[in-house]
């Protein structure tokens, strides 16, 4: 399961994806979010943001979902990714 953060003050949804990519989307209005339009944190123009502390606001973000990562378990997250690996699960 993927955890995921939907923030009202920004408007986009975050997660970290299977590679530990930091990602959003835009959020729906009535919840869930625009999958068609997912695109890496990393490529978010900062110079002009949605609210004044938009950096400050993806950065606790993130934080949240690492913590959430470790909190998951060691454990799970290698038999997640060795049934990956090995093809047991399609994505």
């Amino acid at each position: 399961m993927i955890n995921r953060i939907e923030s009202g003050l920004l408007g986009h949804t975050f997660w970290l994806d299977i590679d530990g990519e930091f990602m959003s989307a835009p959020t729906y209005r009535l919840g869930g979010f625009d999958a068609d339009c997912e695109v890496p944190v990393s490529e978010w123009d900062f110079d002009y943001p949605p609210c004044y502390n938009a950096k400050e606001q993806v950065e606790a973000i993130r934080q949240a979902l690492l913590t959430l990562e470790k909190v998951k378990g060691t454990d799970e997250n290698e038999l997640d990714r060795r049934e990956r690996l090995a093809g047991f699960i399609a994505y």
